[in-house]
């Protein structure tokens, strides 16, 4: 059982035409389950990504519900609403490893400092 799940979703949904709506209902029903089983969670802002419309909205969407768990890395990676050069694999979508590490980078500092806060 894990004490923390990080989810990050939602691109590929808005590049197929899913409602914002219906993504913003099954992130609460995963998270519902989550809560439900005593995870603790947070939600990764939906990455930049070259064509795909929507993705601000969503993420502000996100942040409003979830406001306490919500993890920011869109304005870490955004270059005009594409993956940042040093991070992009060179489609517009993926990462290169620099990329994932950013996001790890990000997601270790903001918990050791919610870390710190607690105690």
């Amino acid at each position: 059982s894990p004490r923390c799940v990080y989810l990050m979703k939602g691109r590929n949904d808005l590049s197929t035409g899913i409602p914002e709506a219906t993504i913003l209902a099954n992130f609460a029903t995963i998270i519902g389950r989550y809560v439900a089983a005593g995870i603790d969670y947070r939600v990764i802002s939906v990455l930049p990504s070259k064509g795909i419309a929507g993705i601000t909205s969503l993420n502000t969407a996100l942040q409003s519900a979830y406001p306490t768990k919500f993890i920011d890395i869109y304005s870490y990676l955004n270059n005009g609403g594409n993956i940042k050069g040093q991070f992009d694999s060179g489609d517009g979508i993926h990462l290169w490893e620099a990329g994932h590490q950013e996001i790890a980078k990000r997601i270790i500092d903001l918990e050791t400092t919610l870390q710190q806060t607690i105690n």
